[in-house]
């Protein structure tokens, strides 16, 4: 499954279909977020300046009601917008990366202290290692024999929590790579290990 947009370059590989669009997600929200920021942080400053106790400002009010108004109305539509924007955005990410595909192939996956252990649909089980086809959705099923771990692929853009006596899911959709999962540990540790993707055959 080839990604849909080029992911921005910072450097962590993008392995997955929808990488590079958390990516850019996450890049347009830092923007947003300065967007907001500079002009609120300027113009405290600039007036806490020109206004502080004490100062010859003049203090006058020059303002007309309608244009009072139309400031207001600017003020608050504008960043409306944008956020809305961005909200139907990451919503429409997150309701795509929670529905597997149709035909999706299903791995059943377990954690356990000190591994995982994965058990492919015709009954191949690998432990700390997984090997999944590429151009192809997977879909882990997925539970905790003990304690809640955390599965975390920095380069999938993908981390989800398994709790004993409970079966969460997510999927993969592989651009390139074969991955090799490091050991993750548990929470009761107080530690957390990324899985690390690694033999890129793209």
């Amino acid at each position: 499954m080839e990604p849909l947009v080029s992911a921005p370059p910072i450097g962590l590989p993008a392995l997955s279909s929808y990488a590079a669009e958390y990516d850019w997600l996450f890049f347009g929200m830092c923007l947003l977020s300065l967007f907001f920021m500079v002009p609120i942080i300027g113009s405290i400053v600039y007036f806490g300046i020109k206004y502080h106790k004490g100062s010859s400002a003049d203090r006058t009010e020059r303002v007309r009601p309608r244009t009072q108004r139309i400031i207001e109305l600017s003020w608050t539509t504008i960043p409306f917008l944008l956020t809305l924007i961005f909200y139907l955005w990451a919503a429409r990410l997150y309701v795509n990366w929670a529905t597997p595909p149709e035909g999706a192939l299903e791995i059943d996956v377990v954690g356990k202290q000190w591994m995982w252990k994965f058990q492919h649909p015709g009954g191949q089980r690998e432990i700390n290692t997984l090997h999944v086809p590429t151009g192809q959705p997977v879909k882990l099923v997925m539970t905790s024999q003990d304690v809640i771990h955390s599965l975390f692929v920095p380069a999938l853009r993908i981390k989800m929590d398994v709790i004993p006596g409970r079966y969460t899911h997510l999927w993969l959709g592989l651009s390139r790579a074969v991955l090799k999962f490091a050991r993750q540990a548990s929470r009761s540790e107080q530690a957390t290990r990324p899985w690390r993707a690694v033999q890129d055959r793209g």
